[in-house]
């Protein structure tokens, strides 16, 4: 049995939902307030509030890199990863609801530049807008997670593990994305089809 092989299905023993490759925007985790198209790859604010929607695969360990695009003018739109206990309802990866037993407690980052989790956030000096596409790549195993915009890190690399744009928690996390006002998109891409840029080395599709 090649090495790949036998690397892929370590990889399946820490992962949930459908084979590689075939993941989307989920129907059964998302807000009443997000309407799913385009073989639920593209969700679609119908209200003014925050709300959430998460990938149908997740996992605990390994390597992942997925892509979601803005198709709307920036308002509060933010992306990113969820941990299995958040809510999409009222939230967005790592921010949201006022209460803090139901706010969101995985990272996102947010339009205007932020990182946020658990609702703080740290700054930075990259902010992004409409059809800007935003990498997020994750490793699951070393905790560290790393934001990049249209092809450009926002800091370190991924392929080498430096400078990550968050060091996380431990936990069972799903790539997913968060919107604000009515009329909000974003269109997601697990690896069913070509990415827009090239994926760090020694990372695999949700």
């Amino acid at each position: 049995m090649n090495m790949q092989l036998l690397m892929a299905r370590a990889m399946l023993n820490h992962r949930s939902g459908p084979p590689l490759g075939t993941a989307t925007l989920d129907t059964a985790r998302k807000s009443a307030l997000i309407g799913l198209s385009g073989g639920n790859l593209i969700a679609t604010a119908t209200a003014s509030a925050y709300a959430g929607v998460f990938c149908t695969h997740g996992a605990s360990s390994g390597k992942y890199y997925c892509e979601v695009t803005l198709k709307s003018p920036k308002t509060f739109q933010a992306f990113g990863l969820w941990l299995s206990t958040d809510n999409p309802t009222g939230n967005e990866p790592g921010n949201g609801s006022n209460s803090p037993a139901t706010l969101a407690k995985g990272y996102g980052f947010e339009v205007r530049g932020y990182i946020f989790h658990s609702g703080g956030y740290t700054p930075t000096s990259t902010g992004y807008t409409q059809n800007d596409v935003i990498g997020i790549a994750a490793d699951l195993t070393a905790l560290k997670l790393w934001f990049s915009k249209n092809g450009a890190w926002i800091s370190g690399d991924p392929a080498t593990g430096s400078s990550p744009s968050a060091t996380i928690i431990a936990g069972m996390y799903y790539p997913g994305l968060g919107l604000y006002n009515n009329g909000d998109q974003a269109v997601a891409n697990f690896g069913g089809s070509l990415y827009a840029y090239t994926p760090p080395a020694g990372f695999g599709n949700w």
